[in-house]
């Protein structure tokens, strides 16, 4: 257990040393939270409608599949809004002069709990949107997403550096 808090905090720790990169808790730029969440919601919209072109999405499925987007997307995001001010707090408290180990965990932990809700939300929405869609096109569908995270995946092994011996 305390291994798994201690990753959550380096994970935490990663994630809000990012955040100038990827629309966290400040952006490059002076950009603000929202404006990349803008930019990240119009890319996101451009790659959607493509898919449902690919797999062949009707009007009608495409309306039941937006609805349960906009379900999960209701239910997400106080969890994310406390989520991100937890990050901060976390990231405030560990600057502090009498910041411990134990407190740092226990915030962490709350972090954890809150990634785990929004990993359950996220997963529910997934199997009612797989309900809505026929099963060739949920095979479609799979065969994109493998496709997608191979592409993931290939580009970020490329970025990491690779060990050498000394």
């Amino acid at each position: 257990m305390k291994q798994l808090v201690r990753q959550t905090l380096a994970a935490a720790t990663v994630v809000i040393s990012l955040a100038p990169f990827c629309g966290g808790l400040a952006l490059a730029n002076g950009a603000s939270y929202e404006a990349a969440q803008q930019h990240h919601h119009k890319h996101k919209q451009d790659w959607q409608q493509e898919f449902y072109k690919k797999i062949g999405v009707t009007p009608e499925q495409q309306k039941q599949l937006e609805a349960i987007r906009q379900e999960s997307k209701t239910q997400a995001k106080p969890i994310m809004h406390t989520m991100f001010q937890k990050r901060r707090e976390l990231m405030e408290y560990m600057a502090s002069p009498g910041a411990t180990e134990s407190d740092a965990l226990d915030k962490a932990q709350e972090i954890s709990e809150l990634q785990s809700q929004l990993e359950k939300i996220h997963i529910q929405s997934r199997f009612k949107m797989k309900g809505v869609l026929t099963p060739e096109q949920q095979e479609k569908a799979a065969a994109l997403i493998k496709e997608k995270m191979a592409k993931f995946q290939q580009k970020h092994a490329a970025e990491k550096p690779t060990k050498t011996q000394d």
